[in-house]
């Protein structure tokens, strides 16, 4: 049985190499279930799951070298959106042999209703991590030595029984005796102790995402002159909440600044 497990387990990483992810790990969900640190479990997203597949898709270190923060954000829209191609790809592949499978996205959907701010489905960096890809590094990006916090992460639960991979021992981040990161963030939000307040980063990392977006179309709203009202709808930020909406530009991806400065990958 276990020569059978280990058989398909390479085949899976295999397919999801070839689909066009860089990294790919496996890691059991019994062990995810006792080591996330949320109560986002697997086994609330399919009951029979038995294994998660973890797996990410590289930024171009060109693009976050470039000046260009438009770019930048559209270079982290398609990565997401390549990102979830492998994970369809591989759900179907699964599937086809007879084990269910579900994907969890690399960027949406979130839970927003316990008003504890955006929440993945999954922690897609514990997952990356125990997974063996990597680790948590100081900014709270996960890290992996091929590309460093440079990569978008997915993630697929599936209920075949795979052969984990084991939790790397290396340690990529130098955490405060580095401190690039620390030092280089524009407003402050990575600590020392490896958190980061996220009440300051997300209006950085998400520029143009659900708090932006309800602020903008309240103060329409509430604006009495009819003068200044229009000059609110037709005003770039009405722009960029239409952008938001319809390519997901500024909804992630709105600073780059951690990743721009770690030294950690070979690109």
């Amino acid at each position: 049985m276990e020569n059978i497990n280990m058989d398909l387990t390479r085949k899976v990483k295999k397919f999801t190499l070839e689909s066009g992810a860089d990294i790919a790990g496996v890691v059991s969900v019994e062990h995810l279930e006792k080591i996330i640190p949320t109560e986002q479990k697997p086994l609330k997203l399919l009951k029979n799951g038995r294994s998660v597949v973890s797996y990410g898709v590289h930024m171009l270190r060109g693009v976050i070298k470039g000046k260009d923060l438009r770019l930048k954000r559209y270079n982290g829209v398609e990565t997401c959106r390549a990102n979830d191609d492998v994970g369809f790809k591989l759900s179907h592949y699964l599937e086809k042999m007879g084990y269910e499978s579900l994907i969890i996205h690399a960027d949406i959907p979130v839970d927003f209703e316990k008003n504890t701010g955006m929440m993945g489905d999954l922690s897609l960096r514990h997952v990356a991590a125990e997974a063996g890809l990597g680790e948590i590094g100081l900014s709270t990006n996960f890290v992996c030595k091929e590309y460093g916090p440079r990569i978008y992460l997915g993630a697929v639960i599936t209920s075949a029984e795979l052969i984990p991979d084991k939790k790397s021992d290396d340690k990529l981040c130098k955490g405060v005796d580095c401190s690039l990161c620390l030092k280089a963030c524009p407003v402050g939000a990575i600590h020392e102790n490896g958190t980061k307040d996220h009440k300051l980063c997300l209006p950085q990392a998400m520029p143009f995402g659900l708090k932006y977006t309800l602020h903008h179309f309240n103060a329409i709203m509430k604006e009495n002159n009819i003068k200044r009202r229009g000059d609110l709808i037709y005003s770039a930020d009405t722009f960029n909440v239409w952008q938001s909406l319809l390519t997901k530009l500024g909804v992630f991806g709105g600073c780059f600044t951690c990743m721009d400065v770690c030294p950690v990958g070979k690109s």
